[in-house]
């Protein structure tokens, strides 16, 4: 049953079928504990060989937002990263602000934006995208620099366990799990485990955004009732909503933000808009065409 409708489609009964009993589920929950407990409680600083490519940007502006909620480059953004890094950052990329005045033009699109030098030519601001730093904020704000690794440790469980549902439509489940652990941690992508740099949280929202618009091209809807309560019901909302064009939306939105964190992954739009044509859907690619491009363009603006 498995093979042909998915694993989230797995009937449901009062016992045999628990989410809590799948060998995939409880595979990537083992991983996800490990992964945390060794995030937390590795002395990182201790046990980094200093930072890696522009791993200092990231983890100034990731402690600037936790600790400042701004993302301005100060002083105590520099006395911070000395304090666990006595050898200060390798390399930080600061760029001066932009004061952005409204006005109506004489042709279409009325609106414009104005940008002029800003008013303060003393003041820095981080130059590198904000939404990795941004999703760790909040662990940074709970856990400190460990809250870095916390957030990497939940991508890659969150990964093992999005492509093992993947693969459990296609193949027994022994092999999706397998194929699963193989795929993520026979790779470089646990090496990215202990820099502080977006390539595991890009690797997340690619695999993310990849899952929800193709998850339904390898399980078709099947119908069956929804539970009445509990994790299970919560799987069944889970795969109704992946099946749904809603989750092209959602694809696209993750997407978005992948592209805005590192520019060449804005190809990655490509096989969802080339699906929805090939299909005739043109108001569909539309659509999320420009979801995609109202969320690359508009987290750009902010910046």
């Amino acid at each position: 049953a498995v093979s042909h409708r998915g694993l989230m489609d797995a009937p449901v009964d009062s016992g045999a079928a628990r989410w809590w009993r799948d060998p995939g589920l409880v595979v990537s929950a083992v991983a996800g504990v490990l992964l945390c407990a060794f995030a937390l409680t590795v002395n990182f600083p201790k046990a980094a060989f200093g930072f890696q490519s522009d791993g200092a940007t990231y983890y100034a502006l990731g402690h600037s937002l936790a600790r400042d909620g701004d993302f301005t480059f100060e002083r105590e953004d520099l006395v911070r990263v000395r304090e666990e890094f006595p050898t200060g950052p390798e390399g930080i990329f600061p760029k001066k602000g932009r004061d952005v005045s409204r006005a109506v033009a004489a042709r279409f699109p009325f609106p414009a934006w104005r940008p002029a030098p800003a008013a303060r030519s003393d003041r820095l601001y981080f130059a590198k995208s904000y939404a990795y730093p941004l999703a760790a904020a909040p662990f940074v704000f709970l856990f400190g620099t460990n809250g870095f690794l916390l957030l990497h440790a939940l991508v890659l469980a969150m990964c093992l366990w999005l492509g093992y549902v993947w693969l459990a439509a296609t193949c027994p489940r022994a092999v999706a799990i397998a194929y699963a652990l193989a795929f993520l941690f026979a790779s470089a992508a646990p090496v990215y485990l202990v820099w502080l740099t977006p390539e595991v949280f890009n690797l997340g929202l690619m695999f993310a955004g990849t899952f929800l618009w193709s998850y339904k091209l390898v399980a078709p809807s099947t119908a069956r009732p929804a539970p009445a309560k509990g994790l299970v019901c919560v799987g069944w909302a889970a795969s109704r909503f992946v099946r749904l064009p809603a989750s092209d939306l959602a694809a696209a939105v993750l997407l978005g933000v992948a592209a805005f964190s590192k520019p060449t992954n804005v190809f990655a739009i490509g096989p969802l808009l080339l699906l929805a044509l090939w299909q005739r859907r043109w108001r569909h690619a539309l659509a999320t065409g420009a979801v995609f491009a109202v969320v690359v363009l508009g987290m750009f603006a902010g910046n």
